[in-house]
């Protein structure tokens, strides 16, 4: 699974949109939807935002990445 489709299914699961995820990263709401359509690759800086904004863990989210969703 690629990091934009992570993190797209854990803004869903969290019941946030992209401009909500967006106001609780501090980044844009473009930024967002670059990163989930995988046209930007996020800096280890605004991953941790996210990570931050969406209330898990970097080792959670990449074995999400790595495993997918089940």
């Amino acid at each position: 699974m690629k990091i934009g489709l992570t993190l797209q299914m854990l803004r869903t699961r969290a019941g946030m949109s992209q401009v909500q995820l967006a106001k609780k990263s501090k980044l844009s709401q473009a930024m967002i939807a670059c990163i989930e359509n995988d046209v930007k690759s996020p800096s280890t800086n605004t991953l941790e935002k996210l990570f931050k904004a969406l209330k898990v863990k970097a080792s959670y989210f990449f074995l999400k990445v790595e495993e997918g969703f089940k």
